[in-house]
This record gives C-alpha cells, sequence and structure tokens, in this order.
C-alpha cells in the first residue's frame, strides 16, 4: 500500500506532501487543473519514462519520493532481500531525481538502482489503469494479457518466454556453426591429410638434431681416421714423442728440492696423466671409426624428408615438433566445434521440450478461465448499463516456438441482443469502450494480493446511475485493494473513502493537493454534478451521494 508521496518541483506542483490511506481515495478538480499530476508522479518514481520538460521551470532538478507499506506483499520483500535492499520497518522508500538534461538519479531504501529495477519493484506493488486503456484493448497481445492474468498464468507465460528466448539463441549458435560447417569439413580434410604426412614420417622431437649430427660425423669418417692415425701417433708413436718428453721434464723437475717448483709442476704432471688418457680414447675412437656409406644414405634421405616438409610448413626442421602440435591443436578445435553442435542440438531439444510441458499447462488454464472470465465481464457490463453485452474470447491455435504458447486470443463483443460478435474496437461506441474496459480491468485484476490499483479517468463517457455503479465497483474494489482514482464525476467521488482535490492557483501558477473534509467533499462533489452553478439543490444532491456510500459502507468500514 502507499503510505505517502512527496513531490517536488514537478511540472507546476512546487512542493507536496501526501498521506495516503487504504480503501477507495478520489482524485478531483477542475478541468485544465493537472488532476494526473499525482498519477504522473506516482509512474515516474516507479520507473516510467521521463523527459526533462517535467521539471519546473525555475528549477534545474525534480524529486519524487514514494514509500509503500510492504504487508501481504512476500514477492516483494523477496525480491528487496535478493538484492539487500530491504530495511527493518517492513516498508520501502523509492526516490527518483530527474534532472533538465534528462538525466535522473534512482534509489531503493537509499541505494543507487537502475530504472529497471525501479519498473521490477512496481510490478510488485502498483498497477496504473489509464483513461486511454480501451485503446490497447484492441492489440492481441493486451488482450492475451489481460486473460493471463485472470488465469493466473504469468509467472508460467515469464517462463515461455524464457525458453523462448534461450530457444532462439540457440537456433543462432546452430546455424552459425552449420554455416561454417562445409568450411570446417574442408579445413578438417587439410589437417587430416598434414597430420598424416607427420605421422609417415614419425618425426620424434630433437631427432633432426641428432641425424645431422651423425651425418657430419659419418661424411668425414675417413678424413677422421687418418689424422687421428697421424695425430695421435705424434703422442704416442714417435721415438720422442711429445707424451715421453714431458714424462722426462716433469721427472727432472722434481728431482729439485724446491718446494714451490714442485708445486709449480704438479699441474703438468695432473695434466700428463689426462693427456695419456685422452689420447688412449682417441685412438679407440679413431679405430671404431669406420665408412658406412648406406647408413649415411639412409640419414641424408631422411633428413631430406624432414627438410621438405618443414618447408611445407614455412618452419626450421628443428620445430616441426612445435608446427606438429599446432596441427594436433587446429583439430581438436574443429572436433570440439562438432561436439559443440551436438551439445547445442541436444539442449534446443530440451528447451523445446520445456516450453511444450509448460505451453500445454498454460493452454489449459486459459481454456478453463475463458469462461469464467467471460461471464464475469459480461455481470460486469451487465451492471454498468450494458445488459444485453455478451463477451466472445476466442483461442486460436498458433504454429510453431513463440513466447506466447499455444495459442492466440482475441476478444469479440455484441453489444445489442442478436448483433454479431465482432472486435471490440469495431463493434463499441466511444461510450461503450470506456464501460468495457472499465470491466475488463477490475475482471483482470483477479484474486491478486492486496495492491495499490490506479484508475485515471477510465469513466469518460459515462455518467448518470453508470457512474455511480462505476463508483460503486471501485469502491468494491477498495475493499481489498488500495485504490487511487482520477475521476470527474461527483457520482464515482462519492463512492470514494477518501478525497483528494487539485488546485490551481497563484502568479506563476502552481498547483496544490489538498485532502477534503466531508463539508468540503460535499462543495467539491456538487461543483462536479452541478456544474458552474452552485445550488442548494446540488449540495443536496451531493449529500445524498454521500450518505448512500455510508448505508452501503460495510459494518466497521
Amino acid at each position: 500500500m502507499l503510505l505517502s508521496l512527496h513531490l517536488k518541483n514537478l511540472a507546476i506542483v512546487d512542493s507536496a506532501d501526501l498521506e495516503l490511506n487504504p480503501g477507495m481515495t478520489a482524485i478531483t478538480g477542475e478541468t485544465g487543473v493537472g488532476k494526473s499530476i499525482l498519477i504522473d508522479g506516482l509512474s515516474l518514481v516507479l520507473g516510467g519514462r521521463a523527459d526533462s520538460g517535467i521539471v519546473g521551470a525555475g528549477s534545474n532538478r525534480a524529486e519524487i519520493i514514494a514509500e509503500f507499506n510492504l504487508a501481504n506483499t512476500d514477492e516483494a520483500n523477496a525480491w528487496l532481500q535478493e538484492r539487500s535492499l530491504e530495511s527493518d520497518e517492513n516498508t520501502v522508500i523509492v526516490r527518483r531525481v530527474l534532472s533538465t538534461e534528462g538525466r535522473s538519479r534512482n534509489f531503493i531504501n537509499g541505494t543507487a538502482v537502475t530504472v529497471g529495477e525501479l519498473k521490477h519493484l512496481a510490478s510488485y506493488l502498483v498497477d496504473i489503469h489509464a483513461q486511454h486503456e480501451h485503446h490497447r484493448l484492441g492489440q492481441k497481445t493486451a488482450q492475451l494479457a489481460i486473460l493471463d492474468a485472470f488465469a493466473g498464468v504469468e509467472r508460467n507465460v515469464a517462463e515461455l518466454e524464457r525458453c523462448y528466448s534461450r530457444w532462439r539463441s540457440l537456433k543462432t549458435e546452430i546455424e552459425t556453426l552449420e554455416a561454417a560447417s562445409a568450411a570446417r569439413l574442408k579445413e578438417q580434410q587439410l589437417l587430416d591429410y598434414q597430420l598424416s604426412e607427420f605421422d609417415a614420417l614419425a618425426i620424434v622431437d630433437g631427432e633432426y638434431l641428432t641425424l645431422t649430427e651423425q651425418h657430419q660425423q659419418l661424411s668425414h669418417a675417413d678424413e677422421t681416421q687418418q689424422i687421428l692415425g697421424r695425430e695421435v701417433g705424434k703422442l704416442t708413436q714417435a721415438e720422442e714423442n711429445v707424451t715421453d718428453q714431458l714424462r722426462r721434464s716433469v721427472s727432472t723437475l722434481m728431482e729439485i728440492k724446491d718446494p714451490t717448483v714442485i708445486a709449480l709442476v704438479a699441474p703438468i704432471e695432473s695434466a700428463l696423466i689426462q693427456i695419456e688418457e685422452t689420447t688412449k680414447d682417441l685412438q679407440r675412437y679413431g679405430e671404431g671409426l669406420e665408412s658406412q656409406p648406406e647408413l649415411l644414405s639412409q640419414i641424408e634421405s631422411r633428413i631430406a624428408h624432414i627438410v621438405d616438409l618443414a618447408r611445407k610448413h614455412h618452419c626450421k626442421p628443428e620445430d616441426l615438433h612445435v608446427t606438429w602440435e599446432a596441427l594436433q591443436a587446429q583439430r581438436d578445435e574443429h572436433g570440439q566445434a562438432e561436439e559443440s553442435l551436438d551439445s547445442l542440438t541436444a539442449e534446443l531439444g530440451a528447451v523445446q521440450a520445456e516450453w511444450q510441458k509448460v505451453a500445454e499447462s498454460v493452454s489449459a488454464q486459459r481454456h478453463q478461465a475463458t469462461q469464467s472470465f467471460q461471464t464475469l465481464i459480461e455481470s460486469h457490463l451487465q451492471s454498468l448499463g450494458m445488459q444485453e453485452a455478451r463477451l466472445r474470447v476466442l483461442l486460436t491455435a498458433s504454429e510453431g516456438m513463440n513466447p506466447a504458447g499455444l495459442e492466440s486470443v482475441e476478444f469479440e463483443i455484441s453489444t445489442n441482443k442478436g448483433q454479431p460478435f465482432g472486435p471490440i474496437q469495431k463493434i463499441a461506441s466511444g461510450g461503450e469502450l470506456s464501460r468495457i474496459s472499465l470491466a475488463i480491468q477490475v475482471a483482470s485484476i483477479g484474486d491478486d494480493a492486496p495492491r495499490t490499483l490506479v484508475f485515471d479517468e477510465v469513466d469518460v463517457g459515462i455518467g448518470g446511475s453508470v457512474a455511480e455503479t462505476v463508483g460503486q465497483l471501485l469502491a468494491t474494489l477498495g475493499q481489498r485493494h488500495q485504490i487511487l482514482c482520477v475521476t470527474h464525476l461527483g457520482q464515482v467521488a462519492a463512492q470514494a473513502d477518501h478525497h483528494l482535490k487539485v488546485l490551481k492557483s497563484g502568479d506563476p501558477v502552481s498547483t496544490s493537493i489538498t485532502m477534503l473534509s466531508d463539508d468540503m467533499r460535499v462543495e467539491e462533489i456538487a461543483r462536479m454534478t452541478g456544474g458552474a452553478s452552485m445550488t442548494d439543490a446540488s449540495r443536496a444532491l451531493a449529500e445524498e451521494l454521500l450518505n448512500e456510500r455510508f448505508k452501503r459502507q460495510p459494518e466497521g468500514g
């Protein structure tokens, strides 16, 4: 329930602080005073579209603050708690600041939020029914939303929309992958061929460097043997070979009894031992060398194949293993793309099945609700002076996946006995449209949890006893919901539990909103029913209307 509404610098309202009450509150005022400014402010603070012109002249910003009681609003409480926006007072304060530059700042319980979050919260708290609602009634999507609200399947329909959105996303992904499938197949074939060449060659990491070393060794084997034989002979076989000369020199030097000389000669003695060991190694290596032309030919062929493959892939022969790993990774990616396509296709089927299950449930509830919806609308229309009016709800099967389910809906009306049914917009007159719209709006509220319902001049085009019935209908709703009703009809205003009057005064002009006392209500309703001339008769009629309202009020109401 809306507890209070604060407006500052909003259009021609400098400042207004309103305390709202349960039940039905009428909002009246003379033509042109801006009776809907309170509704506009409420719409804006709950995320409605704003422009810079809404800010009052002489100011650079407007501010609207609304406070709601959250009793019996479990969904709103849960939504706030999920986002850590709840308060300890079982209330929520919504604030919106609008600038002349068209920007806005939005807050829920003091925390900055987006306009989308304001709208989401508003969906749990307030319904606004505008004076031109009957124009929207001609739209099949609006008619379906009304029937769904009556049938209580809005959550399931939201699930249908979620499934459909996911289904479309999956379809797009699958189509994109399938469109690339031909190109991917060609790439796959090329990769398979390239990797088969690697597999046939069976290159081992580091093999190329080993082969080049072997090739270098084998291609110079004869020359190496000749050099080793000659040079090792110089070290070991000649009469005056180097090692013998060194050994004699070391022996002579070691005979010197000078410790310094002995210390200096020691490394030469160690080196001599190393030279002798190395000479033996060289001799053994040379003896083991042999020319192997067949093996050399095999190595040269192997190296040629490796170099050719490296040239194909524009890399160094020693880096071929890196190229192989890259090709393997590409082939794995192609495999993953196919796996992804299979996975997406499976998920698409699951989403379709989920959509079908929910859609069948929604369809059953829509068909079940149709007759009682028609009966309720017709009952309201009869109380609104359209005794012969009949409503028909046509459900037409839809094909394929869509966000609405298995059918579309169309409301048809017959306003007089024997008259054929037809679309509401074509059959009903202007005054009838207002009454039909009001009847459907009231019926669509259903058994929702108590909330704030706003009716902005929905009684346009009616009068007399029908207007009084409209007031009674809204007052009855006020026993369960909080009703705010902008009206120009005294018969409607007289049914309200509370009465706000919008006044325009001053220079420059400003608007104020006042809660009327009982005596002031008599004057206002007399003005509304009697026109410009205030007479004792119009005042008496106003008192009679108000008294009738109190007579019908339930005990304790």
